[in-house]
């Protein structure tokens, strides 16, 4: 038996979940990264 729909789906909003919370951490450490670059 293949995988069942209630765990693609829960693979596919792991994954979504997952590339949220990089994208976001990416702008996060690139605003403290520019404002430290202002202060100096």
């Amino acid at each position: 038996e293949g995988p069942t729909l209630k765990g693609k789906i829960g693979r596919y909003s792991g994954l979504k979940f997952s590339y949220i919370t990089s994208s976001a951490f990416t702008e996060w450490r690139n605003t403290l990264t520019s404002i430290e670059g202002q202060q100096s």
